[in-house]
């Protein structure tokens, strides 16, 4: 099956804001870190508002507001420090971590909040969350500073992917590809990404006479063929 996990967003809004808020003060750092419970740390990388025209379907986005994303794909480390447990199955502190349902990736959001909150360093009405589409695939194509690749980082997907191919079927530690134009890493392959966002607008039959929504992966994962890694494609899982 597919290898998914979760590169969570932070801090932001929990939802559409009915007063727009002051800009800060100082500009955003570029980088921030945020300290787990063991002495392990997540790295964010800020993404400046911007546009693009997304290719799937074609449309103009505008990102009004900034947001920080995870520079790598949460790692098992990461997600063990916060959860207490790993469910991945290729199982070393650097990988990625895999198995994750998209219910195990809000609840992973949720305990981060909570832990952030209750250490004083995030505000009530601020939350991490899973990434909407056009946020992951704005960031995946470099932000404001995009240079038109295929895939995130490059146009030779050998350098900044793994993919069937040059992956032995199996996640690597993440961060050893090239990062793109803001410094993510692993957008392209490796595993596939969750997102906020239904993958359709229709439900799909999911048996027993229930019918769910499905929901919007990104990136490829090391199983993939290239196509599947491209910044622009889109694919779904239950």
């Amino acid at each position: 099956g597919c290898l998914i996990e979760v590169r969570q967003l932070a801090p932001i809004a929990p939802g559409p804001a009915a007063i727009k808020p002051k800009p800060p003060s100082q500009p955003p750092r570029s980088l921030q870190a945020v300290n787990l419970p063991g002495n392990i740390t997540l790295e964010l990388v800020y993404v400046a508002p911007g546009s693009m025209t997304n290719a799937a379907p074609a449309k103009d986005i505008i990102l009004r507001d900034g947001y920080y994303l995870g520079k790598y794909e949460v790692t098992q480390a990461q997600y063990r420090s916060v959860m207490q447990t790993n469910p991945a199955c290729f199982g070393a502190d650097t990988n990625p971590v895999e198995r994750v349902s998209w219910f195990d990736a809000l609840a992973f959001c949720e305990a981060l909040t909570q832990i952030e909150r209750q250490a004083g360093r995030l505000a009530d009405n601020a939350m991490y969350r899973l990434p909407t589409e056009a946020e992951w695939e704005f960031a995946a194509r470099g932000g404001t500073k995009s240079q038109g690749f295929l895939y995130s980082g490059g146009q030779n997907i050998k350098e900044v992917a793994w993919k069937q191919g040059n992956s032995n079927y199996e996640p690597h530690p993440v961060g050893l590809k090239k990062a793109n134009e803001l410094g993510f890493c692993d957008m392209s392959g490796n595993v596939w990404e969750w997102t906020d966002d239904c993958f359709s607008d229709s439900p799909t039959y999911a048996g027993d006479g229930h019918y769910a929504r499905e929901v919007a992966i990104r990136g490829g994962d090391c199983n993939s063929l290239a196509a599947y890694c491209r910044v622009s494609r889109r694919c779904s899982a239950a």
